[in-house]
């Protein structure tokens, strides 16, 4: 592993999970530094917290996502803010946000979704470095950019605020869904999510 191009360890998002604070909800509202799919005034909010090296999370990008996508986010009915989780390895973790936020707004969930149908590529014992370099490089980002992104000290410092908002809403572990500020419990397959998603949207619609 080639040292220069992954995120410095630190301390703050090692300890991941340390103190949580558990709690019923999430915030609805999007912060400012959130990353938001769908309609701003979408009569239901479904918020996910995810790391780009949660096998789990992978699986629920490939899998549910999509289907998610079309029915609920491309009619108007559902907003997703995407919210930013470390998991281990933490330095790759912190790399694959890195080098999405690095992208930019409009292709963010590009990145995220090209880490996360790759991961076992670049966190199963294959070249980290070489496969974020070809990632970056498709979303025309060369390896200078690419090491200044993930090498900036304000960018890390905004990650680790992230990860200490996520704690304080109860995040422990990904993936973690919140539909209406109300915690998805048990597995998170198509049908539980969707199940949650219709019954907010039920109840959006109720006088």
């Amino acid at each position: 592993m080639n040292p220069d191009i992954l995120v410095p360890t630190r301390r703050s998002i090692i300890a991941v999970g340390a103190g949580a604070l558990i709690t019923a909800c999430a915030p609805q509202a999007a912060e400012a530094d959130d990353m938001v799919l769908g309609r701003q005034d979408a009569p239901v909010t479904l918020i996910e917290y995810a790391s780009s090296t949660c096998g789990p999370c992978a699986r629920f990008a490939i899998e549910v996502l999509p289907e998610l996508r079309r029915r609920y986010m491309d009619t108007g009915q559902v907003k997703l803010i995407y919210r930013e989780f470390i998991t281990g390895p933490a330095n790759l973790s912190a790399a694959g946000v890195l080098l999405a936020r690095c992208a930019g707004s409009q292709r963010y969930f590009e990145v995220i979704d090209a880490l996360m149908h790759g991961q076992s590529e670049w966190t199963g014992g294959q070249s980290p470095r070489a496969h974020l370099v070809r990632v970056a490089g498709r979303f025309g980002i060369d390896e200078a950019r690419l090491k200044a992104c993930i090498a900036d000290p304000d960018a890390m410092a905004a990650l680790e605020r992230r990860v200490r908002r996520a704690q304080d809403a109860g995040v422990t572990g990904t993936p973690t869904l919140f539909v209406q500020g109300r915690r998805v419990d048990g597995p998170l397959t198509l049908d539980s999510v969707v199940i949650a998603i219709d019954t907010a949207l039920s109840q959006s619609s109720k006088p």
